[in-house]
């Protein structure tokens, strides 16, 4: 039986079916007509040479089971590329969430997919029957009569693209583009792990590090390494505790950027004594003051305090001018009674009492000015 001849009489039955199921559409009787005599010649022929035992009795069955065989052998070299070109995919975009356990397995694991690509080429490659198959342009591929009998049969897991049937057949040989793409695809991952697990080093160094400037209380300092850990977090490393701490201390600093902040507010509505006494206070808190959060509440302390005195040296002055004029007019009344002394009346000795309360009130302005 020739394997040839069988091949061309199911392709043209393929074609036959093609034909017949656009039928419905047809209009032209010629065409109709034509088609009627195309399948009587077709099943003479297929007829005429199976009677001399040339052909199967239907050469098309015959060939689907030898679809079905190709179909299986595409299917499940796509399907064995898509698992390695996903595997460990999203770890060369970004920081896993990992262990470092698990970083050194997946380098085993990377070392022996890489290993295993040629057995899983011959696994593959086992499924292939060579009579399927016909040099195409330099590449093998399927022959063009077995791609007609699968539109016709309609085996949709061999794909219709040629460049995809030659790759995926020159993949099972460890050549093509689905073959260099998983190998460059494994080095891949595996340049990525070893970057990783150099990363792991480095963030338990640099939370070691930002440890040290906590306890400092340098905390822009600690701030600075952990910025370099949010590229991603690995599972085994615990982030909570730096961050916790770095928490405390920019909200400790919060307090004395708020009074920093609303120092112009509050004076509205608060005496510029008990600012004065809270910055004290503030100032009483600081532990340290060549830290960082030390220097940084002490700055916004002095900006805050000098604000303060601005308010008040402003304010101090509408005090001197009334002061000022109630030193005149004690001056003028002082006058008025020393003249009525030396009248020797009564009127002058209230004048007398009325200057001395003025000039106690005097005193006591004095005193305002001067204790803030």
């Amino acid at each position: 039986m020739s394997d040839t001849l069988l091949k061309k009489s199911a392709a043209l039955q393929a074609n036959l079916r093609l034909l017949e199921s656009q039928s419905d559409v047809l209009t032209d009787l010629a065409d109709m007509k034509e088609i009627r005599r195309f399948r009587s010649e077709l099943s003479d022929f297929i007829i005429a040479h199976a009677s001399a035992g040339k052909l199967p009795d239907n050469p098309l069955d015959a060939i689907r089971n030898r679809l079905e065989r190709l179909a299986d052998f595409f299917s499940s070299a796509e399907l064995e590329i898509s698992r390695t070109l996903k595997w460990k995919k999203t770890w060369i975009k970004k920081v896993p969430e990992a262990s470092l356990a698990e970083l050194y397995e997946a380098t085993e694991e990377t070392k022996t997919r890489l290993a295993n690509l040629q057995s899983v080429a011959a696994s593959l490659r086992a499924k292939l029957d060579p009579s399927d198959w016909v040099v195409n342009a330099g590449d093998m591929d399927i022959h063009p009569e077995l791609q007609i009998c699968a539109i016709g049969l309609r085996v949709n897991s061999i794909p219709n693209q040629t460049k995809i049937r030659k790759n995926l057949r020159a993949f099972v040989d460890g050549q093509g583009d689905f073959w260099n793409q998983q190998a460059e695809h494994l080095n891949a991952v595996g340049k990525r792990v070893d970057s990783l697990i150099e990363l792991h080093e480095n963030h338990q160094k640099w939370l070691a590090e930002s440890e040290s400037h906590l306890k400092l209380e340098n905390f822009r300092s600690a701030q600075l390494l952990m910025a370099q850990c949010n590229s991603g977090r690995f599972a085994d490393i615990n982030y909570s505790a730096v961050n916790k701490k770095i928490l405390e201390q920019t909200d400790f600093l919060q307090r004395y950027q708020d009074i920093h902040d609303f120092i112009d507010e509050r004076l509205k509505n608060e005496r510029a004594k008990d600012l004065k006494k809270e910055i004290d206070f503030l100032r009483s808190q600081v532990r340290s003051h060549k830290s960082e959060l030390g220097e940084d509440a002490l700055k916004l302390l002095a900006l805050t305090e000098q604000a303060l005195y601005i308010y008040c040296s402003k304010h101090r002055y509408d005090y001197i001018w009334a002061a000022i004029i109630v030193a005149i007019i004690a001056i003028i009344i002082a006058l008025i009674v020393w003249l009525f002394i030396w009248l020797n009346s009564i009127l002058g000795l209230v004048l007398t009492i009325i200057f001395v309360i003025l000039f106690f009130a005097f005193i006591v302005t004095l005193l305002l000015i001067i204790g803030g």
